[in-house]
Parts: structure tokens; C-alpha cells; sequence
């Protein structure tokens, strides 16, 4: 006997489908077989096949440049208006 097949039923953000599914029919993958792809995975990590993280801020994303780089900031020492004779 076959296994059951069973429908699943989302609802996402328009641009966020079509951007995917331009994606999908260039790899030849259609969305059911995707998404079945994405579950199968999901079982075999027993988890998220992915790592969901907070996106940092800009203040943090430059804080943790300096940091990385050793290097702060100059401080810009002309305007335009200077460069330019203003």
C-alpha cells in the first residue's frame, strides 16, 4: 500500500512564494516536492535544517566590526562644503 499523502496549507508573503518558485522551477524542483524535502529534513536534523538567529542591528553590526577589525572610526574632519571652498 502507498503511503497517504496529506495537503498542507500556508499562507506567505506573496513576493516571498514567487521569488521561491522562480528559484524552484530553475532547479527543476516543483513546490510539493520541495516542501517534502524541507519536512524530510527537518525529521532527520530532529529539528530546523537551519540555525534561526535575530539579525543584528547596525549599531551592533559596527560594534562587532570594531571589535573584529581593532580599528575605530575616524572622525571625519572636513565638511563638503569645505572641500569644495564653501
Amino acid at each position: 500500500m502507498a503511503n497517504a499523502k496529506s495537503a498542507v496549507n500556508v499562507k506567505i508573503d506573496a513576493s516571498i512564494k514567487e521569488l521561491a518558485v522562480s528559484l524552484l522551477e530553475r532547479m527543476g524542483i516543483d513546490q510539493t516536492t520541495a516542501i517534502e524535502m524541507y519536512y524530510r529534513q527537518i525529521i532527520k536534523e530532529k529539528g530546523l535544517p537551519f540555525k534561526p538567529a535575530v539579525a543584528l542591528t547596525i549599531d551592533e553590526q559596527l560594534a562587532a566590526t570594531i571589535e573584529a577589525t581593532g580599528k575605530s572610526l575616524q572622525t571625519r574632519t572636513k565638511t563638503p562644503q569645505s572641500t569644495i571652498g564653501w
